[in-house]
């Protein structure tokens, strides 16, 4: 629904497909696998609290809300905007700065923000029946659900605003009775990782790896 560090956006038809009815994100981020399934029962948590508001926001939000969200234009600064709330402005703020783990707020010639927010109102119906908690996924019982584990990596953990992760607490959790697809890349040992595919970044290229246990 909106662009984040991490999202999977350009590679989420690699992954496998649920098995279960039921997915759940405990690291939610942007949520991409769940929209590729968004018809099935999407639980999410989510511990960074702009992210999780505005997933809340979207949640109860109409078409129209989104759609009289202001046009932005090259130079603007989103802080100077003054009819919307501080979430309307995060929101917008993830696609000024396309792909970062925090919103921007000066707008840059390549921001699509004005096609994405019809984008967004066009696929609102899909995520009415999603829960999203603000809580540390870790907390609950993993089982009986296909769950799309989606942790900072390794190396590039310094990105995120929560990045203190502990892996091995991760592992823990992957012993329970469910289908668990989890994501990493080539400098992640916590798992027996394995190559997905090779991406292009900004600076370097990367390789996508998957562990799953069906």
């Amino acid at each position: 629904m909106f662009s984040y560090y991490g999202a999977k956006t350009k590679i989420i038809n690699l992954y496998p497909e649920p098995i279960y009815n039921k997915i759940v994100e405990p690291f939610a981020g942007s949520a991409r696998y769940s929209l590729k399934y968004f018809d099935k029962e999407i639980i999410l948590y989510e511990t960074f609290e702009k992210v999780f508001k505005i997933w809340e926001y979207l949640l109860q939000a109409t078409e129209k809300d989104i759609l009289s969200l202001p046009d932005v234009n090259t130079g603007d600064n989103i802080k100077d905007y003054k009819t919307i709330t501080d979430v309307e402005r995060w929101l917008i703020g993830y696609h000024v700065f396309r792909g970062s783990a925090r919103p921007g707020y000066q707008v840059r010639d390549s921001c699509n923000w004005n096609k994405d927010k019809i984008r967004i109102a066009n696929n609102l119906y899909k995520i009415k029946h999603w829960k999203i908690f603000n809580e540390d996924g870790l907390n609950h019982e993993w089982k009986d659900a296909t769950y799309f584990v989606d942790p900072p990596y390794m190396v590039q953990s310094h990105n995120y605003n929560h990045y203190k992760m502990d892996y091995n607490r991760i592992k823990e959790k992957l012993k329970g009775d469910a289908q668990f697809i989890v994501c990493g890349n080539s400098n992640d040992t916590w798992l027996d990782f394995k190559p997905l595919i090779e991406m292009r970044g900004t600076n370097k290229k990367h390789i996508e790896c998957i562990w799953v246990n069906t």
